[in-house]
């Protein structure tokens, strides 16, 4: 999935809102998840990047099993616009407040929003009402201060001790997984079972933010 590499490239920590979701699903209509986003992606001290996943619907031009960029979004009195971007840079949405529908895109909301319709680019407005009708879920990619404390993960896979897949020996088992403790002092790494030799030097590590 995108955002798990935006996750894996940024070293950020990943949200997502499923917009069927019981906790979630009033915010939806009551506008207070639009202006949580919005805060989000609009924030210059935490940059993030907003995904949006799992169309529902392919009869407006929108392909399923796709992930789309949230690119913008705007509210312009009781209109509440999400901008998004295709990333094969074609085949948009063509519902309400598509390029073409002059209708809705009066020059106060095209002053307000910076609306410049540019053909088939991939990018495209909706309302947020078909958004989270076409749309199952977003993420967001929120980015970690580089000056954030951290704390150092450290642990390796030990060939017949701690790698990973089926153990043939050991009938309905699994090798063990190796265990790791930290504090932001120290850092030390031990496999599950007392009676296994030290394991040698880390080789891999993770980085965990303390938000």
């Amino acid at each position: 999935m995108s955002s798990d590499a935006l996750h894996y490239l940024t070293a950020g920590v990943n949200l997502s809102y499923r917009f069927a979701d019981d906790g979630v699903a009033p915010r939806v209509r009551d506008g207070s998840l639009f202006a949580e986003l919005d805060e989000l992606e609009q924030s210059v001290d935490q940059p993030c990047f907003v995904t949006a996943h799992d169309v529902t619907d392919e009869s407006c031009g929108l392909v399923a099993a796709h992930t789309y960029s949230v690119l913008d979004m705007k509210r312009v009195g009781d209109v509440r616009l999400i901008q998004l971007r295709n990333p094969w840079g074609e085949r948009e949405f063509t519902g309400p407040w598509c390029d073409t529908d002059t209708a809705r895109w009066t020059p106060e909301i095209v002053d307000s929003v910076g609306f410049k319709p540019a053909g088939d680019d991939g990018s495209f407005w909706m309302e947020w009402s078909d958004f989270t009708r076409f749309f199952g879920f977003v993420t967001v990619t929120v980015t970690v201060d580089p000056d954030a404390p951290t704390v150092t993960l450290q642990g390796r896979w030990v060939a017949g001790l701690t790698a990973g897949g089926r153990e043939p020996a050991v009938s309905g088992g699994f090798f063990e997984c190796v265990t790791s403790t930290a504090t932001a002092a120290s850092t030390s790494t031990s496999p599950s079972s007392s009676s296994s030799p030290p394991p040698p030097s880390p080789s891999c590590a993770s980085c965990a933010c303390l938000l």
